[in-house]
């Protein structure tokens, strides 16, 4: 999907966060990232909520082709538990990391012509998280061509809520 051509728009970090928490929501972020990264953009996308969180170490705010990012969205179909995800995966690992299910895999194909150009590689690293909101399980989708998985898991358990400062 063509985020902004789906009609999502930038917004500050603060504007998400209010957003979510009008809702009765709360959204975790890394609290520490690995190698330089720095937040650098925040989309939103509302009717179907969904929101993307940029990272980069090169001032990168293009979600196509930054080093980190992670999709935040309502998940409409949940692992009711670890077992459940294990017999259903299709992931390299699965794990629960913070009480959380996660799954890891090491090669995702990435379909965006951006990050082949710039990566020389149509393939990264991927993470689903489900984090269990008041109404809602959040779906955190976490791709990165530049993380090893020791650093994603690290960077997963690093997850808190995010506030508004």
């Amino acid at each position: 999907m063509d985020f902004y051509a789906a009609g999502g728009r930038g917004v500050s970090l603060d504007e998400l966060i209010k957003f979510v928490g009008e809702a009765g929501e709360t959204i975790y972020l890394p609290s520490k990232l690995p190698r330089g990264l720095k937040l650098t953009a925040v989309y939103f996308k509302d009717g179907p909520f969904i929101a993307i969180v940029v990272y980069s170490a090169e001032g990168n705010k293009d979600y196509k082709t930054a080093e980190l990012t992670i999709e935040i969205s309502p998940s409409s179909l949940p692992p009711s538990s670890l077992e459940e995800l294990k017999s259903i995966s299709t992931h390299d690992y699965v794990l629960e990391v913070n009480g959380w299910p996660v799954g890891i895999k090491k090669d995702a194909h990435v379909f965006e012509e951006e990050f082949i150009k710039k990566y020389k590689t149509n393939r990264a690293l991927w993470a689903e998280v489900w984090i269990k909101g008041s109404s809602y399980t959040f779906n955190y989708s976490i791709l990165s061509p530049t993380l090893t998985v020791e650093e994603l898991i690290q960077l997963i358990h690093d997850m808190k809520p995010a506030t508004q400062p």
